[in-house]
């Protein structure tokens, strides 16, 4: 899953079926690394100003379906800047 469209379109077919690894994955490929990584809380920034931080943490190893929306929205603000 190279394209963004597949990725975000993946994401929001199994939102609560996201494993946490496989969303942290796909924020370290599109977005980059975590600013800060806890025990079960990866803190991203997003490259834009003014763009909100995102928190993603696991529980039982699957990413929170409003976590997996809050990485679909800047995955698609980066899909309409490349397109």
């Amino acid at each position: 899953m190279d394209n963004i469209r597949e990725v975000i379109e993946s994401l929001r077919r199994n939102l609560r079926a996201v494993r946490f690894a496989e969303l942290a994955n796909i924020r370290d490929r599109f977005i980059g690394e975590p600013r800060r990584r806890g025990t079960s809380h990866h803190v991203y920034t997003t490259p834009w100003r003014c763009a909100p931080r995102v928190n993603i943490q696991s529980r039982r190893g699957m990413g929170k379906g409003y976590q997996v929306r809050q990485v679909i929205t800047p995955l698609e603000k980066l899909e309409n800047t490349i397109c």
